[in-house]
C-alpha cells in the first residue's frame, strides 16, 4: 500500500530517492461545475459570485481537461510542476520575481457528500522544483489549507468542481526579501512546483495539460520514497491549474511581523501603458485624507501600539511624496515600467490624532 507523503516541505526533499516510474489509471470525470471563489483572508467559499473572476493577468494556464479525474486517496501528496515566464517590465537586471494573487483548481468525488461542504484540500506552491525530485531546499513557498469545499453527491454521486482562490491578504509571496522566482529563462531555467492532497478519499484532481513546461509526469509517494507516475489510457499526467498575477512588474508586499495594515493598495498599468493608477479601500470615508507615500529602500518598521507598520524608508522619501489624496486612487503620469525600483505606501487619517488614528496599506513595488 502506498505511504502518505509527508505534508512539509522538509519531508517532500528527504524523499527523494525514485523509483522506477508508476501508473495511476483514470476515471471518467465530467465538465466541473464553478463553485464559487474562495476568500482566503476570510477563510471561506464565496458561492454568491456570479461566475469566475477575473485578476490582472493569467500567468500559468494548465486548463486543458481530457474530461478525466485521477482518485488520489485522503492524506495523499501528490507534486506537478510547470514554471512562470519572464514578465518584468524593468530595467535590464531587474530581478526575475513575480506573485500568485489567485488560482483555480478543478476535482472530481464520488465522497458522499449530504451537506456539499465536507471537502478539504491542501495546496502548496514552490518557486523552484524539478520535475524528478520535487522543491528544491530554500524554495519560496506558500502554503494554503482550503476547506468547506463540495465533494461527491448525498449518496456518493459523481461530482466535478472547478474554484478559484482569492489570495488578496495572502498573496505567494509578500515578502519584499523571499519573493516568488520565474523562470529566469536566461539563467536559473528554473520551475516551480505546485502540490495537492485531498482530506478525504474517493476524490482527486482533473487531469489536464497546456501548461507552460509541464511535464508528463507527476510525483507522489511510494514504498520506497518519492516517485515519478504516468497515467494510463494516454490521459496526461498533470492537473488542472491556473495562476493569476498582477500587472507585469508590479508587486505587493506586506508586513512580516503580523501588522494589521488594513488598507489593500494595487496599482496597475492605465492610459495604454503610459500611467499607473494606484488604488486603495477602506479610507475610513468622510473626507479624511489619504497620503501616497513613495520610497527607493522598503523597510519594516512597526508603530509600536498602532498595529500597522511602515513599509517605506522614511529617509529614502522621493519627491514630491508624501502626496495628499481625497479619494481612493491616483493616478501619476508614469509608466510602470520607469517606477523600477520604487516602493510605495498608503497610510491614510489625520496625523493629529496620532498614529493609533491612522490606517496604512501593504507596499507595492515595481521590478
Amino acid at each position: 500500500m502506498l505511504r502518505p507523503l509527508p505534508t512539509s516541505a522538509a519531508g517532500l526533499l528527504l524523499a527523494a530517492s525514485l523509483t522506477a516510474q508508476n501508473q495511476v489509471h483514470p476515471d471518467p470525470g465530467r465538465t466541473p461545475v464553478f463553485a464559487g471563489v474562495y476568500r482566503v483572508a476570510e477563510g471561506r467559499l464565496d458561492s454568491t459570485v456570479p461566475g469566475p473572476q477575473t485578476w490582472p493577468a493569467l500567468v500559468f494556464n494548465n486548463s486543458r481537461l481530457d474530461g478525466y479525474y485521477a482518485v488520489q486517496g485522503a492524506g495523499l501528496t501528490w507534486i506537478d510542476e510547470g514554471a512562470l515566464a519572464d514578465r518584468s517590465t524593468g530595467a535590464a537586471g531587474a530581478m526575475a520575481i513575480d506573485q500568485v494573487h489567485a488560482f483555480e483548481f478543478a476535482w472530481c468525488s464520488t465522497e458522499p457528500d449530504p451537506t456539499g461542504d465536507a471537502g478539504s484540500f491542501l495546496i502548496n506552491l514552490y518557486d523552484e522544483g524539478t520535475v524528478t525530485g520535487g522543491p528544491v531546499p530554500g524554495a519560496t513557498s506558500c502554503s494554503y489549507t482550503l476547506s468547506g469545499l463540495p465533494l461527491g453527491g448525498p449518496n456518493g454521486e459523481l461530482r466535478c468542481w472547478v474554484v478559484q482562490v482569492d489570495l488578496q491578504g495572502a498573496e505567494c509571496s509578500t515578502d519584499v526579501s523571499s519573493m516568488f522566482r520565474t523562470e529566469e529563462a536566461a539563467g536559473a531555467g528554473r520551475l516551480l512546483n505546485w502540490s495537492i492532497t485531498a482530506a478525504q478519499d474517493q476524490t482527486g484532481p482533473m487531469l489536464a495539460d497546456g501548461g507552460y513546461r509541464v511535464a508528463n509526469t507527476f510525483l507522489g509517494p511510494s514504498p520506497n520514497g518519492l516517485a515519478q507516475y504516468t497515467v494510463a489510457k494516454n490521459k496526461p499526467a498533470s492537473f488542472y491549474m491556473r495562476f493569476w498575477g498582477p500587472s507585469p512588474g508590479i508587486l505587493t508586499y506586506r508586513p512580516t511581523d503580523g501588522s494589521a495594515n488594513t488598507l489593500q493598495l494595487s496599482a496597475t498599468s492605465s492610459a495604454g501603458g503610459t500611467q499607473t493608477t494606484f488604488s486603495w479601500n477602506g479610507s475610513k470615508g468622510g473626507g479624511v485624507p489619504c497620503w501616497l507615500i513613495a520610497s527607493t529602500n522598503p523597510t519594516q518598521r512597526n508603530l509600536g501600539g498602532a498595529g500597522w507598520s511602515l513599509l517605506v524608508d522614511p529617509n529614502a522619501l522621493i519627491a514630491p511624496t508624501p502626496i495628499a489624496v481625497t479619494g481612493n486612487s491616483m493616478t501619476v503620469n508614469a509608466p510602470p515600467s520607469s517606477l523600477t525600483g520604487y516602493y510605495f505606501q498608503v497610510v491614510c487619517g489625520h496625523p493629529a490624532g496620532g498614529a493609533m488614528s491612522m490606517l496604512a496599506s501593504n507596499g507595492a513595488c515595481f521590478n
